[in-house]
């Protein structure tokens, strides 16, 4: 396995291809999940839909040049936010995770930040433990996650380094 880690741009072919395949995954794990709630589409669209022009940058791991993994980092507001977490099933349980939000989070810190927020779901505890794993806490739900019954949120401060050594 030779996996590399790179910023590409939201408009990256290859981290469509993962978004894409994140979301029919998703779509299985939460299907009947909303049934009871019939303006949850709606709702949906508001929580979930991402405008590129927010995306500040994405982060594509790639094993051999094959992508592996995806996360984009978004700006909202105020405040920086993790999006769209994927490593292939093939590749999880080899810290592709905790290497694509290392990544993430130095991007943060490249662009301002101090803090990344980022919303999970109930049906996807591995993502829950990950993020707990690497000192996220947890939060209520922010922003249009709201509208979302089953959301589970999280904040982490990211220290800035200074000084020489910093990189």
């Amino acid at each position: 396995m030779t996996v590399e880690i790179s910023r590409v741009p939201w408009s990256d072919e290859r981290g469509a291809v993962l978004r894409r395949l994140m979301s029919e995954e998703m779509n299985e794990r939460y299907e009947g999940s909303h049934d009871h709630d019939p303006d949850f589409p709606r709702k949906a669209a508001i929580a979930f839909t991402i405008d590129p022009a927010t995306v500040v940058t994405c982060v594509l791991a790639t094993d051999d040049g094959e992508p592996v993994g995806h996360a984009a980092l978004r700006r909202v507001d105020d405040y920086f936010e993790l999006k769209n977490v994927i490593v292939v099933p093939s590749h999880r349980g080899r810290g592709l995770g905790h290497a694509l939000l290392a990544e993430i989070e130095r991007a943060t810190i490249d662009a301002g930040g101090d803090a990344l927020l980022l919303q999970t779901g109930d049906r996807q505890p591995e993502a829950v433990a990950l993020y707990e794993k690497l000192g996220y806490e947890q939060i209520p739900p922010f922003g249009n996650y709201t509208l979302i019954s089953n959301s589970i949120c999280f904040r982490k401060r990211l220290e800035i380094a200074s000084g020489p050594a910093a990189r």
